[in-house]
């Protein structure tokens, strides 16, 4: 693969894009649509679309647990198969689990076609689950000559966007090149198999364009292929994503790229795809620009939808970001704090002067010795200042009182109402602190499904250690957990977990000191989820 296009543009291959296309190919359609024209208009749609996407989410769910109920009552291959297309998106873990069900079933009855073809889908749920060796040797034993003209093309299409995914994954110029070359060699076929007048026959054309270099092609396929796809179509969003890559890592292109991102984000919420790739990558880009509110939201939603579809191998696209967005918001949230109890202060300090000056004219008045008249006219005076002061200081503290309200409004606004609230209460970062917490115990566990016990093998007998309730980590596991991911510095640390740094010293100490090797502990636990 040639590393220098000639517009000097780069453009990342996306696993399986062309994997879901083909299973798309059946419904496309080249009808007129009203996909958003611009940025803003495209974030627009998007937050609309998210703000119901849950319910399409559940709606998926709910239909995949009645075929799962079917599955208990009639297992059959034909249910499996149904069961496993309703998770495929939202549930990968149970999608997997019912293909392979379906393909058991499938070798048990002799059907040896039809178990191929399981397999090829089998394969393709394997890769989403970080597990791309292993789905390469299903697909190895797959026999292609058995295999109908529309199951070659599934064939193909996967093996393609899986070996893309493998190249994309090396550092090694060699095997990065091993791995391009089995691609195009599986899309060249692929492109034989499909009709060559079709979108995804273009899209086909533009990923092999690239693989070789040619990046002008390549965009113009891509080009011509975006445009006569509507947004409704399932192929819509594999084509925004490629056009998004297309366009990714151009300074003067920024535009373009957050707006294809944008389209396919909107098109997965839509269709109640939980694998959240395009909003992970938008809300990453909406950080790097310094837009907090938004990229919290976007990462927010997104990785409670990566949890929940199981799909790991999308995890470590968004485990670098969260903890720095959230240490982002934390000082950032801190700083607004400090600036309302500034504010706060000034304006007591200013009522505390207006009560000073009240008790000065009122110590005058008392000590004032004059004529009856003067006197009375110095009561009438006095009592006219001491209302104006006490309406002043009453001005200020209604002032007080409305920034307080105006605060709260413009919280409320920014989507974030209950951190506010937490602000209001003296707690301040509790409630996103926890949030946080909650996803990132679910990733870890998520990632490393040993970790408890990978942990305990290097900790003594009798010094073992357990998860909380609930399946929580505790503050001295998340310090491991952090450090297993590479985050080794105590300050960090620290702000990461809203402890003090003693404290996260004080939690290293009692770990090393429960551990069989303390010396070289803090290394060993690099080890945790690696196979032997």
């Amino acid at each position: 693969m040639n590393p220098e296009s000639e517009d000097n543009m780069k453009f990342s291959p996306l696993p399986f894009v062309i994997a879901l296309l083909v299973m798309a190919l059946p419904i496309i359609s080249c009808t007129e649509n009203d996909k958003p024209q611009n940025l803003d208009t495209a974030i627009g749609t998007l937050d609309m679309v998210l703000d119901t996407q849950n319910d399409t989410l559940n709606s998926r769910l709910a239909a995949a647990a009645a075929l799962s109920r079917i599955c208990a009552e009639s297992p059959s291959i034909h249910n499996y198969r149904r069961a496993a297309g309703a998770y495929d998106g939202i549930d990968n873990d149970s999608a997997i689990v019912y293909t392979d069900l379906a393909l058991k079933a499938a070798t048990d009855s002799g059907d040896s076609r039809q178990a191929q073809v399981i397999a090829i889908d089998y394969a393709r749920h394997l890769a989403k689950s970080a597990m791309p060796e292993q789905a390469i040797n299903v697909l190895a034993h797959i026999n292609t000559d058995s295999l109908s003209h529309a199951d070659k093309a599934a064939y193909y299409s996967v093996k393609g966007g899986m070996y893309i995914d493998a190249a994309d994954a090396q550092t090694l110029a060699p095997l990065r090149a091993k791995y391009t070359s089995a691609a195009i060699g599986a899309l060249d076929t692929l492109r034989n198999l499909i009709n060559p007048e079709t979108p995804a026959a273009q899209l086909v054309a533009a990923q092999l364009n690239y693989l070789r270099g040619n990046t002008s092609l390549a965009m113009g396929e891509l080009a011509d292929a975006s445009d006569s796809i509507g947004d409704r179509d399932p192929a819509f969003p594999v084509a925004s994503r490629l056009m998004a890559s297309f366009y990714k890592d151009r300074p003067d292109k920024t535009d373009e790229y957050m707006h294809y991102l944008a389209l396919a984000a909107t098109a997965d919420a839509r269709n109640g795809n939980a694998e959240a790739a395009s909003l992970v990558e938008l809300g990453t880009e909406f950080f790097r620009q310094g837009d907090l509110d938004r990229a919290y939201n976007y990462l927010t939603v997104s990785s409670e939808q990566i949890v929940r579809s199981n799909s790991k191998n999308l995890y470590q696209q968004i485990v670098p970001t969260m903890p720095a967005l959230v240490e982002t918001m934390r000082a950032r949230e801190e700083a607004r704090t400090h600036r309302i109890i500034g504010l706060i202060v000034a304006l007591a300090l200013l009522t505390v002067g207006c009560g000073i000056l009240v008790w000065h004219y009122l110590h005058k008045d008392m000590r004032q010795q004059e004529h009856n008249r003067r006197l009375d006219e110095s009561v009438v005076s006095r009592d006219m200042y001491i209302k104006q002061l006490f309406d002043l200081c009453a001005v200020y503290l209604d002032g007080l009182e409305e920034f307080n309200r105006l605060v709260s409004r413009k919280l409320k606004v920014n989507q974030t109402q209950d951190l506010y609230k937490m602000i209001e209460s003296g707690k301040v970062m509790q409630d996103q602190t926890e949030r946080f917490f909650d996803v990132f115990d679910t990733a870890v566990f998520n990632i490393f499904p040993d970790f408890i016990s990978n942990l305990n093998a290097l900790l003594l007998p009798d010094r073992q250690v357990t998860a909380a309730s609930g399946g929580r980590l505790t503050p001295e596991l998340r310090i491991v957990a952090f450090m297993r991911l590479g985050v080794t510095d105590s300050t960090r640390l620290a702000k990461f977990l809203g402890l003090s740094l003693n404290t996260v010293y004080t939690y290293r100490n009692r770990m090393k000191n429960r551990a069989k090797k303390r010396e070289t502990f803090e290394t060993d636990i690099l080890s945790i989820g690696k196979k032997a």
